[in-house]
């Protein structure tokens, strides 16, 4: 049975639950999702592992995906990026604001660069208003709602 995604690819930048199920939602309807970790692997292989090697949510967040381990602020690293991006017809990132200008991930960079890629960014806080650019996840912005408080 053919799945509706089978034939896209979609390159996952960035860490965190939201990002990584994100990108478990594409590979599960058959989209190639090529997961790009930070140098020292993505987090999430750390928490509460059962093995040396990776946890449970890790492994339950990244099936289907293909990984590598890939420093995108290095030289190589970019232009590894960029050539994959050439390629993709999807990104989810989770970077900041900062980060991703940082990489010429802008939107009128992206657009002008990959005018079919299909650029969407998560972000705990936005790219305006006092909060803009900070980092965080779903835990920090449920504990600054008062949403953790359990009244």
């Amino acid at each position: 049975m053919s799945r509706p995604l089978a034939g896209y690819i979609a390159v996952e930048l960035g860490e965190g639950i939201a990002l990584a199920y994100a990108g478990q939602v594409l590979a599960d309807r058959g989209a190639e999702v090529i997961k790009l970790e930070p140098p020292g692997g993505d987090g999430l292989r750390h928490v509460r592992a059962h093995t040396s090697a990776e946890s449970k949510l890790f492994q339950w967040l990244s099936r289907g995906k293909r990984s590598v381990e890939l420093d995108v602020f290095g030289e190589d690293g970019s232009d590894i990026l960029q050539r994959l991006l050439g390629r993709a017809d999807v990104l989810i990132a989770n970077l900041t604001p900062a980060k991703r200008h940082r990489l010429g991930l802008s939107h009128g960079r992206i657009r002008a660069a990959y005018p079919r890629l299909v650029a969407v960014f998560e972000s705990a806080f936005g790219e305006s208003g006092k909060q803009a650019g900070q980092p965080g996840n779903e835990l920090v912005v449920q504990a600054m709602s008062g949403m953790l408080a359990g009244e």
